[in-house]
């Protein structure tokens, strides 16, 4: 088996993003017997522009290979300008269809601060060379930071490697997990596009059908349960939860009302923290609306699970039991990929900001404790929380805690002319 790396770190050898994929190089020619050939591409970008031939050189090195990695640092939220170059200066001296169904993966390195763009990216130039994406995955700069690296990436391999080489002889092999269809219409239409690769079918929760009362922000649910028992959501949130593959299908060109609600609802699991961690979701946008896809990638993030792809009108069989099986196999695996700088930043507000204003929640607590943060307002919240229990203080807070928690805000605006309520 022949693996290309790219490598388009400017600093060559000398950089973070070198460092990784040698070791992840050991892995590779370790566990999956396999000759890998790198090029400095960055480095090397002012003899790619001059020098035809070894432009051609290249070009029968991709032509060769079964796995190609791009392995870059994350510059302006994006790639470096050299990956665009590289490919252009490919194109012009004859390498038209090169990347042609060939399997790309990434390793991109950053402080991870808007490095979703550049996953987004890498997936984009893919997709304009027609090159299937099999895994991106980022890692933070400073190496000490990733937790159990080396299990992370021997998952991370395995995801991409057997995607790879899913063929359709491998198809009669269904998945067995368990699945979860979550859908906005009764005419989800996928269905039988999905069913023939599953060993058992899907439960479909058509929330069109269902009841769900609108979140009316009450704050209840700061005291561990929702206004409504009556209802439909504990029902239909329990069965995600007992799943391990979730499939989100919009029925729209907009994430609907009913998409709108359910999800509003389900901030009463956990306002701050994930609610269904660990899940592998699916997302079905037929006409790949980039709102949708937006959404589903900072949702999955929060929730701490893995967005394994978004299937659309134009995604082929094959594509859609690559995804499937990617997420069958890393949920087998347990492995969820590195959180990029979207959580990251989220969490940072929710330390900063809601620990330190007091919007804390019972399941909160729970979240933070898991995350073994020892700090006394931990401590005071965790009291509070007990003495939320009593009945009449918890009936107290509830009548009155969305107005205390503006009464500040309404005195600093009453200092200003603009404020005259």
């Amino acid at each position: 088996m022949n693996v290309l790396a790219l490598n388009f770190s400017h600093k060559g050898l000398n950089s973070i993003s070198y460092l990784y994929f040698c070791y992840m190089k050991k892995m590779i020619e370790r566990k999956y017997e396999s000759v890998v050939t790198e090029l400095m591409a960055s480095k090397e970008i002012n003899k790619i522009l001059r020098d035809d031939a070894y432009v051609s050189e290249i070009i029968d090195k991709i032509k060769k290979a079964d796995i190609i990695f791009f392995v870059a640092p994350v510059y302006a939220y994006c790639l470096p300008a050299q990956v665009p170059v590289f490919l252009d200066r490919l194109l012009a001296v004859g390498g038209n269809g090169v990347f042609a169904d060939k399997f790309v993966a990434g390793l991109l390195t950053s402080a991870k601060i808007h490095d979703n763009i550049a996953i987004d990216d890498l997936h984009s130039l893919c997709k304009s060379i027609k090159a299937n994406v099999c895994g991106v995955i980022s890692l933070d700069m400073d190496l000490k930071a990733n937790k159990d690296l080396n299990a992370t990436l021997d998952k991370y391999l395995d995801n991409v490697f057997s995607r790879a080489f899913v063929d359709k002889e491998v198809q009669s092999v269904k998945i067995d997990n368990r699945v979860v269809v979550l859908t906005d219409s009764s005419g989800f239409d996928f269905e039988v596009r999905i069913l023939k690769y599953l060993k058992n079918p899907p439960e479909v929760i058509y929330l069109n059908e269902k009841k769900i009362s609108f979140c009316i922000g009450d704050l209840s649910c700061m005291f561990g349960e929702c206004i409504y028992s009556g209802d439909d959501f504990n029902i239909l949130f329990n069965k995600l939860e007992s799943a391990k593959i979730v499939i989100i299908a919009y029925s729209d060109d907009r994430i609907s009302a009913a998409m709108r609600n359910f999800f509003s609802r389900a901030l009463s699991i956990g306002q701050h923290h994930e609610s269904l961690p660990g899940k592998h979701i699916v997302v079905i946008n037929k006409n790949n609306i980039p709102l949708i896809n937006e959404w589903a990638f900072a949702y999955a993030q929060m929730q701490s699970c893995n967005l394994e792809g978004v299937i659309t009108y134009d995604t082929t069989d094959d594509e859609l039991y690559g995804i499937l099986k990617s997420a069958d196999r890393n949920s087998k695996n347990a492995f969820i990929y590195p959180e990029t700088g979207v959580k990251l930043g989220a969490f940072k507000s929710f330390n900063e900001i809601v620990l330190m204003n007091g919007f804390v929640m019972p399941k909160d607590i729970d979240f933070l404790r898991k995350n073994k943060h020892r700090s006394i307002l931990v401590k005071v919240y965790s009291l509070l929380n007990l003495i939320y229990k009593i009945k009449s203080v918890r009936r107290f807070f509830k009548m009155n805690v969305a107005r205390l928690m503006i009464m500040p805000h309404k005195k600093w605006l009453s200092k200003t002319n603009s404020f005259n309520s």
